[in-house]
């Protein structure tokens, strides 16, 4: 087989997400052939060793044109897989942010109802917004290719907003680095909890991930909040993510942080709460379940799939359902035995590094062999 060659227009894994995922996938495929290509903009951090460099000092859509110029030369040698826009250069899809058309959707909907319509005609009239979403048609107008979908949810709307499409969608995860997350000792709670400047036990910590806080329903977990704490329930909410609402720091029951590495907050924390209106695959579900948390997510959540019984924890189906959402914390704010713990690690255990990058590793070959 070809050797793998990412196209990824900004290389910074620190800022955590895709450029993180890329990092790993990098990795990886060094692993397994000893050299790998990488094609990305001006300045890239971070970058494996083993990966050779190609970069282009263009942004946006000149960087994916110039891309477009340079892959037929490219796929002589190299299976061409993109991470954030597919077009006309890519081989492989990997589209973790779904679709771009429902990305512009899902950013309509999160604007105040007068500013809608105007903000929605400006995205799709910008010259931008049309050149990604013409290279994405172009993708799937080719009737081929490989798609590797982080959820079943991604794949659906795939299937839906390009019927025409004939090549192969896969779903295959995200990947869960298992020694991080883990179950910690019953020691190590009111540890991490100290050295973290948290509330020490026996107060209730409830765990709300995300950089959106409409779309993961951070109003939703407030709310649930403070229906327990009216009910004389010792409960706080610690809230992780980047540049959240400063005026959440005022509610005396709402902790406010960000980390590198949050895997610490996860094994300090009693329940996962991650009440989304719109998430294609939540990998910070499948980390609270690793670390052995109950978890309470929505249908409208690709990775509530993981939530397989009433131990796991609880599926809404609507996010709007305060009642539901009170009712379920009620219901899983307790201390989990060890077994409960290990019931939930083994949910999400196919999604451990080794196995998901086999499952993924095994569709590439599979398909370009």
């Amino acid at each position: 087989m070809r050797k793998m060659g990412l196209i990824l227009d900004r290389f910074d894994p620190g800022r955590g997400g895709l450029e993180s995922y890329a990092r790993f996938l990098l990795e990886r495929f060094v692993e397994q052939q000893g050299e790998t290509l990488l094609i990305t903009g001006s300045s890239p951090q971070d970058v494996p060793k083993g990966v050779c460099l190609h970069t282009i000092p263009a942004t946006g859509p000149a960087f994916y044109t110039a891309v477009s110029r340079l892959a037929p030369a490219m796929r002589d040698t190299h299976v061409l897989l993109s991470m954030r826009h597919p077009g006309e250069a890519a081989e492989v899809f990997l589209p973790l942010g779904g679709l771009f058309r429902d990305a512009l959707e899902a950013k309509r909907r999160a604007e105040p109802l007068p500013k809608r319509l105007p903000a929605r005609l400006a995205r799709w009239v910008s010259p931008k917004s049309r050149f990604f979403l013409a290279e994405e048609h172009k993708f799937f107008a080719r009737g081929e290719g490989l798609v590797l979908c982080s959820s079943d949810l991604v794949a659906g709307r795939i299937r839906e907003a390009f019927p025409a499409f004939r090549g192969c969608l896969e779903v295959t995860g995200l990947p869960v680095d298992p020694e991080r997350f883990s179950i910690p000792e019953p020691a190590e709670v009111g540890n991490f909890r100290k050295t973290l400047g948290l509330p020490p036990e026996p107060a209730w910590l409830l765990l709300w991930v995300g950089n959106d806080p409409r779309r993961k329903g951070l109003p939703l977990a407030l709310a649930t909040l403070g229906r327990l704490r009216q009910r004389k329930l010792e409960a706080y909410l610690l809230c992780l993510g980047r540049n959240l609402p400063r005026r959440l720091a005022r509610n005396p029951y709402c902790i406010l942080r960000w980390a590198e590495d949050p895997s610490p907050y996860f094994k300090a924390s009693d329940l996962f709460l991650l009440p989304s209106l719109e998430d294609n695959y939540s990998l910070s579900l499948l980390e609270a379940m690793a670390c052995g948390l109950p978890s309470i997510t929505t249908l409208a959540n690709g990775a509530h799939v993981h939530i397989r019984d009433s131990i796991d924890g609880r599926v809404l189906s609507r996010p709007d359902d305060l009642d539901a959402l009170d009712r379920a914390a009620l219901c899983l704010l307790q201390k989990s035995s060890l077994a409960q713990r290990l019931h939930r690690r083994g949910s999400v255990a196919d999604n451990f590094e080794d196995k998901h990058f086999l499952r993924l590793w095994n569709r590439i070959q599979t398909h370009f062999s």
